[in-house]
């Protein structure tokens, strides 16, 4: 996974900030390979951060957007060692979703933009040939 610039795209009526990640995928082996561009799909998450959220954990915007960063990319690591990405998917962090207090790891600086992530997928052994994106 390549990651792109988070975009800000909170509305007025949105709860809490609301940001869009963009990244892309390429499958097991495909990097460096001449049919490399052909093979990489392009994906986005949108992640939510319900007001009530950043609230309770006392949140200030860069922290909220450090929080909401951190929760991205365990989100998307998750997809990647078990499914394939659909084109885009919602991500909302409230009490539901992550209960009690924030997690300690989520609260350090964090700039991912350009970063690039090989994630091996479930059950594949190291070094195996899984034709599976991710």
């Amino acid at each position: 996974m390549t990651f792109g610039d988070p975009e800000d795209i909170t509305l007025p009526s949105d709860d809490g900030p609301v940001v869009r990640l963009p990244f892309a995928a390429l499958p097991p082996g495909a990097a460096g390979s001449p049919g490399e561009e052909d093979r990489t799909t392009r994906h986005e998450l949108v992640i939510r951060l319900a007001g009530s959220r950043a609230s309770s954990w006392g949140l200030d915007a860069p922290r909220a957007r450090a929080v909401m960063i951190h929760a991205a990319v365990e989100h998307l690591l998750d997809l990647a060692r078990h499914r394939d990405f659909p084109p885009s998917e919602d991500l909302l962090i409230d009490g539901g979703t992550f209960p009690g207090p924030m997690p300690e790891r989520f609260d350090r600086p964090i700039s991912i933009a350009g970063s690039t992530i090989e994630v091996e997928r479930a059950g594949d052994p190291i070094g195996g040939n899984s034709s599976a994106p991710g």
